[in-house]
C-alpha cells in the first residue's frame, strides 16, 4: 500500500479483503475507513492494505471474490477433515501441570492409581447412550473415559485401545469438575493431540473465541461439526487466584484513536480538542486471555465475583467454587459472561476467603464437556 498517507477524507478506496470503501479519518499512525458490510474500522497505515478506487480495481476485486467462492463450492472440505486437526509429532502438552492445585508433584497422584483403576466407573456423557451421527473413521483410535471416585467430580482416566495386541493403555489422567456453567458455542475446530484420544476445542463465544480442553472427547467426538452450535459446560480450574491488586494503570491513548472516536460520536463539535485521559481504571474489568508460552487452554482471568460456594475434599483439598464475570460481549445471550472457577485453599493467595463483589484475578486451566448439540 502507499506509505505517503496520500489519502483524504471521503476518498474512495479498495481494501484487499473488504472491497470498496471510503476514507473517514486520516491520522499520522491510523486511517479510518467505512465499508458497506463492515461499518467503521480503524487500521494502522502499515497494515491497512488499501489502494485507490477505480472501476477496474473494483472489477478485479469482485472477480477474485467470486473465484474464491466458486472454489469453495466446487471443492468443499468434508467431515472429518473440515472439523478435526491432528497434531503430528510431539507437542507441548503437560497434563502434570493441572495437578498443581492439589499436590506438590504430579507423581504423588500415581500412588493412588491402583485404587483409582479398581474403583473407577465409565464416565457418563452425552454421546454414551445415543446413536452416533457418524461412523468412527477406520484410522481413529478407539478408547474410553473412566472417572474416580464419582461422576460429579474427581479424576478422569483416558484410556486407548491398542487394536494390534488388543490391550488397553492409559493415556492420561486429570482432575475434573462437572458443575460449571452452560454456554452456547459455535465450534470452529478440534485439535486432536498426538495421542489420538485427547483434544482441545476452539469455539466462538459471541464475538470472542476461546480454547478449552475437551474432558469427554472420546464420548462425544462423532457429534462435532465445524460451524455447529453446541451447549458446553465450561469450568476453570485455578492454578492461582487472589484479590485483584492493580486497580489503575497509566494510560496514554494514541491521539489518532481518540480523534477517530470523537469523529464517529460527533462530540466536541466546537473544535475543542478532547482531553486525553491519563489513568485507566481497572475496577470491575472482565478479561479471559490466553497465556503466551503456556498451552492453548491456559488463561489468565480477571473480573468481579458473583458468588462463592465453599467445597470440601475435592481430591483432598478444600476450597471455593467462585463465579466470576470474565467477559462482556455485545452479541452474546447475556452481556456478562460468567465462569465457575474451582479454587483450592492451596492456590488461594488471599488472607480472607473470596468475597462477592470484589475483583479477582489469577490463572486457570479451562476445561469443558458437551452438554447438548443445539440441533437435537
Amino acid at each position: 500500500m502507499p506509505q505517503n498517507h496520500s489519502y483524504s477524507p471521503n476518498d474512495r478506496i479498495i481494501h484487499r479483503i473488504h472491497g470498496p470503501g471510503m476514507v473517514t479519518y486520516v491520522g499520522m499512525v491510523y486511517i479510518g475507513l467505512r465499508f458497506e458490510t463492515q461499518g467503521n474500522i480503524l487500521l494502522q497505515w502499515e497494515t491497512a492494505d488499501i489502494s485507490p478506487w477505480s472501476l477496474d480495481a473494483e472489477s478485479v476485486w469482485l472477480e477474485e471474490a467470486k473465484s474464491q467462492a466458486r472454489k469453495a463450492l466446487s471443492d468443499p472440505v468434508l467431515w472429518p477433515e473440515s472439523t478435526f486437526d491432528f497434531e503430528e509429532g510431539e507437542a507441548a502438552h503437560s497434563m502434570g501441570s493441572h495437578w498443581q492445585p492439589f499436590v506438590d508433584e504430579a507423581a504423588e497422584v500415581l500412588r493412588n492409581l491402583p485404587q483409582m483403576l479398581a474403583q473407577a466407573q465409565i464416565m457418563e456423557g452425552f454421546g454414551l447412550h445415543r446413536p452416533v451421527p457418524e461412523e468412527l473413521p477406520s484410522k481413529w483410535l478407539q478408547g474410553f473415559h473412566l472417572v474416580w471416585p464419582m461422576q460429579r467430580r474427581g479424576v478422569i482416566l483416558t484410556c486407548r485401545i491398542n487394536a494390534d495386541n488388543k490391550t488397553t493403555e492409559m493415556a492420561s489422567l486429570y482432575p475434573f469438575w462437572s458443575e460449571g456453567i452452560q454456554h452456547t458455542l459455535t465450534l470452529n475446530h478440534v485439535k486432536v493431540w498426538e495421542s489420538g484420544v485427547e483434544a482441545q476445542i476452539t469455539a466462538g463465544l459471541g464475538e470472542a473465541e476461546i480454547t478449552f480442553f475437551d474432558a469427554h472427547f472420546l464420548t462425544n467426538r462423532l457429534w462435532y461439526r465445524q460451524g455447529g452450535h453446541y451447549d458446553f459446560i465450561l469450568t476453570g480450574l485455578a492454578y492461582s487466584a487472589q484479590p485483584a491488586r492493580l486497580m489503575e494503570l497509566p494510560y496514554s491513548p494514541n491521539p489518532d484513536v481518540l480523534a477517530w472516536r470523537t469523529l464517529l460520536t460527533g462530540d466536541h463539535d466546537d473544535g475543542e480538542p478532547a482531553e486525553l485521559p491519563t489513568v485507566l481504571c481497572l475496577e470491575g474489568m472482565a478479561s479471559l486471555l490466553p497465556i503466551t508460552d503456556w498451552d492453548n487452554d491456559d488463561h489468565s482471568f480477571r473480573g468481579p465475583v458473583k458468588s462463592v460456594k465453599p467445597f470440601a475434599d475435592f481430591l483432598g483439598q478444600d476450597g471455593w467454587l467462585v463465579r466470576v464475570t470474565v467477559l462482556r460481549l455485545s452479541d452474546y445471550e447475556t452481556e456478562d459472561v460468567n465462569l465457575d472457577i474451582v479454587i483450592t485453599r492451596r492456590d488461594w493467595q488471599g488472607d480472607e476467603a473470596p468475597v462477592v463483589g470484589a475483583d479477582m484475578e489469577g490463572t486457570l486451566w479451562l476445561q469443558g464437556y458437551l452438554w447438548m448439540p443445539q440441533n437435537t
